[in-house]
């Protein structure tokens, strides 16, 4: 956000932002890392025997070398099925090894403790040439040089690696190479036959793992049920990444011979057991199958199973929203390769009913045509009232044209579009009549963001309101998201999803996962208009965290706001909206909890 930036960030949220301050590391920084723990890779595998493997990765030789036998053990099962013959020349060479079985010590990190996010990212080490990630899960250390295609993979101990990741080894290194050769790693199952198959996608517990497996057991060919890469060309097509299947033990009853395997393989209670795709169902592991479907589940309360229409926007969210969440430096890119994916494929819901038995069936009628796909729905922003979009500006004209742009792009059919020109110094009219979209324009002076959406909501025509910063943009879908879930339930007051970090001009790079972030931004939000009936408007007094206030008000008059798991808002962090001084924050923080607590007090009389 720009000068009206909400600076209501604190905890982790605040210490990253603060972090981010510094700046991109340069290119040659960024170098000197990798060079540092390259050198202290290859003295690593002077100390132990190095065990190397060559796999195919959708059509990419690559060369792994394991140092020592603990390595090799932990990551190697799940890669084993796509092993091909040694070559002179592989397109990469992945080195992993341990400090707990050479003896070494990784050089001390580059930056502090709060530079590192959940998801991976290093905030400043954003280099597209070399790609360096700390995956916290695993505490792992993942490094790729592209310009050499060589990357590196260390962990203190491997004893110490999740199941999660012994099922799905490498992956942050897959994903970076992939993007190079134009292809995506995606969170999805995949089955079918030879001559085609379905991509299932959707959010862990949604179905995926239980449609791939029921399939996999009843003959199917099976390529996942957790991470595949996909390519596009010449036809999309879905490319087996890891040999293995994740199991909840306790359910794994309904998989055939899963069941013993999965309950005797799980290591600790609430874990997943990870089972290796072998004996009677490993010739049903294929390294490829083309994607004629894309489906996303649902578990239903019906005998059978089914298939529904659903949108073009729905089935996007469906595929981007566990990967961007779980890969470093999934962005953009993975937006806009997933579209493209979505406009060649046809794709509808699948809602699986009771009788788990009887989807691989239902899939293969799909695949047959013996049951014709639904056709595509019309995203419900179509039957939405009219959406009033706010956006205050103060000296921020050069984002305008983003701005405008991407609330058009939402394509929601009834749209206004008010900016409120804060008192800014800057010519707003002169950037707004070069824009080829009728924008209504307020003008005051200048007295804040909490006044500007104020004006602006005072004008708006809209039954449904939303609020965009000048210098943030929402995701692909966000309006649709929102506004389905608030025309859904008439007595909602408002819908509020989450927001994701990026770097100004590096959108494509996301700074951390959503649950990092600020969880009060109004431009996650939909609002109907009546919300601020009911909780009143931002109170114009507080410059910095009256999004907090608002929300604490909201919920103290009874307003019901539904919250969703989504990132519909990418909040780009540049130097003009830093906050100015810590003592300011800290200031009006304290003015935003007297003031919860004064609400809360008069409740009480």
């Amino acid at each position: 956000m720009s000068s009206h930036a909400s600076s209501g960030e604190s905890g982790v949220s605040s210490r990253l932002h603060h972090a981010a301050d510094r700046g991109s590391r340069s290119e040659a920084e960024q170098r000197r890392f990798f060079e540092d723990v390259s050198s202290l890779t290859r003295e690593a595998e002077k100390r132990i025997d190095v065990i190397e493997r060559f796999i195919d990765v959708a059509g990419l030789p690559v060369r792994i070398r394991y140092a020592g036998n603990a390595m090799y053990d932990a990551l190697w099962p799940a890669l084993a099925h796509l092993e091909i013959p040694p070559t002179d020349e592989p397109g990469a060479t992945l080195r992993l090894w341990t400090s707990a079985g050479t003896g070494l010590r990784m050089v001390p990190p580059p930056v502090g403790r709060d530079a590192f996010t959940d998801r991976g990212d290093i905030w400043g080490y954003d280099s597209r040439v070399v790609r360096s990630a700390f995956l916290w899960g695993e505490s792992a250390l993942a490094l790729l040089d592209t310009t050499i295609g060589e990357g590196i993979y260390w962990v203190e101990d491997p004893a110490a690696i999740p199941y999660w990741a012994k099922a799905s080894p490498l992956r942050t290194l897959f994903h970076w190479l992939m993007l190079a050769e134009g292809k995506q790693l995606i969170h999805a199952a995949c089955v079918g036959q030879e001559d085609g198959a379905v991509l299932i996608c959707g959010r862990g517990g949604v179905g995926k793992s239980t449609t791939a497996l029921s399939c996999l057991d009843a003959g199917m060919r099976y390529v996942s049920d957790d991470y595949l890469v996909v390519g596009l060309d010449p036809e999309p097509m879905a490319y087996s990444l890891y040999g293995t299947a994740k199991l909840v033990a306790e359910k794994a009853a309904a998989f055939g011979s899963f069941g013993g395997r999965a309950a005797q393989d799980a290591a600790k209670p609430g874990e997943k057991a990870v089972v290796a795709i072998a004996g009677e169902h490993g010739s049903r592991l294929v390294r490829r199958l083309p994607i004629k479907a894309i489906l996303t589940p649902r578990f239903a309360d019906d005998a059978a199973t089914n298939f529904a229409p659903t949108s073009s926007a729905a089935l996007i969210r469906a595929a981007v929203f566990t990967t961007t969440a779980q890969l470093p430096h999934a962005g953009r890119e993975t937006y806009a390769f997933v579209e493209r994916l979505v406009e060649t494929v046809p794709g509808c819901e699948i809602r699986l009913g009771r009788d788990i038995g009887a989807v691989p069936a239902a899939i293969e009628a799909l695949l047959a045509d013996e049951i014709a796909m639904p056709p595509r729905r019309i995203d419900t922003s179509a039957t939405l009232p009219l959406v009033s979009v706010i956006i205050p500006v103060f000296n921020g004209t050069h984002f305008l044209p983003d701005a405008i742009r991407n609330v058009v792009s939402q394509d929601i059919g009834k749209l206004e579009i008010i900016v409120v020109d804060d008192g800014s110094t800057e010519d707003v009219g002169a950037a707004l009549e070069a824009l080829p979209v009728d924008v209504r324009l307020l003008r005051q002076a200048n007295a804040g963001p909490s006044a500007a959406r104020n004006r602006g909501l005072a004008a708006a025509a809209g039954d449904y309101v939303a609020f965009l910063d000048v210098d943030d943009l929402w995701t692909p879908g966000a309006l649709h998201l929102l506004g389905a879930a608030l025309a859904a339930d008439p007595d909602l007051d408002a819908v509020h999803a989450r927001a994701r970090l990026v770097r100004y001009g590096a959108e494509d790079a996301y700074l951390g996962s959503p649950e990092e972030t600020f969880p009060y931004y109004i431009g996650a939000g939909l609002y109907r208009r009546s919300a601020f009936d009911k909780a009143g408007v931002f109170d114009a007094t507080l410059r910095f965290g009256e999004d907090t206030e608002w929300f604490a008000r909201a919920r103290l008059v009874g307003a019901r706001i539904l919250e969703l798991p989504e990132d519909v808002l990418l909040v780009r962090r540049h130097d003009g909206n830093m906050t100015a001084g810590k003592s300011l924050v800290e200031v009006n923080t304290l003015q935003v909890f007297k003031r919860i607590r004064d609400l809360q007090n008069r409740r009480k009389v």
